[in-house]
């Protein structure tokens, strides 16, 4: 059997970059997970110093996985190839947003969310950056809307995302109906991919700064 052959070039990852383009949300990271107004100026770079600070036993022992970092940053690589290339196609069809919208869905929140921030949420310090982003990124109601497209519960309906999800972990709970709107889903979305990509640029070494 032959070798497969890389599909891409790594992610070549600059923190500032998704430091800055985190600066238009910064009161909700204020709000939302608690994190103060200087630390929001440098999410990117925190999470990176965060995760790059753990042990190499912890990373052996605590992170084994099937995939490596670097495989599962190639990953999320190819994710970012495909936004480039679409916001450089221009004008996007109805049946391109509604695509785009399935695949962010699945990749920041059921992908990431079990192969990174679920895992290093007990790994991180208590109180630091990166616990308060992966704390919020695996809790509800995020956590609800991640259910919910893992076991197809949820529909695209006027600019928005309706569910269904229980609100506790009992597994004899209704579901119940929620929706998440452009606002919501935008914030959770950038903060998931900047989480995931200064984590994996932290546990892969690659990163400039």
């Amino acid at each position: 059997m032959r070798a497969r052959q890389p599909r891409h070039r790594a992610m070549n990852y600059d923190l500032q970059e998704d430091n800055r383009a985190m600066l238009p949300w910064g009161s909700r990271l204020r709000d939302d997970l608690g994190i103060s107004a200087a630390e929001s100026q440098s999410l990117a770079t925190s999470i990176f110093n965060d995760v790059s600070e753990l042990s190499d036993d912890v990373k052996a022992n605590q992170l084994s996985d099937l995939l490596t970092f670097g495989e599962r940053f190639n990953e999320l690589a190819l994710f970012m190839n495909y936004l480039a290339d679409r916001q450089s196609s221009g004008n996007i069809s109805v049946i391109e947003g509604h695509a785009h919208v399935v695949l962010s869905s699945y990749l920041c929140f059921v992908y990431l969310g079990d192969a990174c921030f679920i895992r290093l949420r007990k790994l991180v310090p208590s109180g630091s950056v990166s616990k308060k982003c992966f704390k919020f990124l695996t809790e509800n109601p995020v956590r609800a809307f991640r259910n919910a497209v893992a076991h197809a519960n949820w529909k695209v309906e006027d600019r928005r995302i309706v569910f269904w999800a229980r609100k506790g972990s009992d597994e004899n709970e209704p579901l119940v109906e929620f929706t998440v709107d452009d606002s919501d889903r935008a914030f959770w979305f950038f903060l998931s991919l900047c989480a995931a990509k200064a984590t994996y640029a932290a546990l892969t070494s690659r990163s400039t700064r």
